[in-house]
């Protein structure tokens, strides 16, 4: 029997330091502006419960909205950012301006990071273990704050796409995508909603 949910991924507001940087799973808190993004983009969501990454840009947010809604919320370590290695807290710019290729990038996302970065057959073991336990839980209507990367990698595994398509998708801060996530006993697939 085909199941479902409704799933929204919002992608934290602006970190201290803005958009320059590469911040994989450093912990920067959100600024004014950040909170004011996240506020307008929430403001008329109608959500059972909410799922949140551990590190503050997203829990803090999430942890406020949750109590002001009184709603069960729930930090989950697997929706963590992708690690980064040494590129964390590297300027974007500097990055660019070494040795990464960006078509070889786009082709094969994983062999342009440093070899200290978090293997994508981690990221996609972790986004599928709490997209499995993801069905179990009560809520119709979900909402999870994250990250640009592991949103893109939910994304990969809902709509059967590669990860090297997903990572091309530009979130900008605050972004937010709807999602009606079906499945069975024997696979899931999400169906991406445009608002108007």
């Amino acid at each position: 029997m085909l199941q479902s949910k409704k799933l929204w991924l919002l992608r934290h507001g602006e970190p201290e330091g803005g958009d320059g940087r590469i911040r994989g799973q450093s912990d920067d808190p959100l600024t004014e502006k950040g909170w004011q993004q996240l506020e307008a983009v929430v403001q008329n969501l109608v959500v059972d419960c909410v799922y949140t990454s551990p590190l503050q840009r997203c829990r803090a947010f999430a942890e406020q909205y949750a109590q002001v809604q009184q709603l069960p919320w729930l930090v989950e370590p697997r929706l963590i950012e992708m690690g980064m290695g040494s590129w964390e807290g590297l300027a974007k710019k500097t990055v660019l301006a070494g040795t990464v290729d960006l078509w070889r990038y786009a082709q094969s996302p994983q062999s342009q990071l440093p070899s200290d970065a978090e293997p994508f057959s981690q990221i996609e073991a972790r986004v599928g273990s709490w997209l499995q336990e993801f069905r179990q839980c009560d809520a119709e209507r979900v909402l999870v704050v994250a990250h640009a990367g592991i949103i893109r990698f939910i994304l990969a595994a809902l709509l059967d796409m590669p990860i090297e398509s997903a990572l091309r998708i530009k979130l900008p801060f605050a972004a937010c995508l709807s999602l009606t996530v079906q499945w069975d006993e024997s696979r899931m697939l999400g169906q991406l909603h445009w608002s108007a």
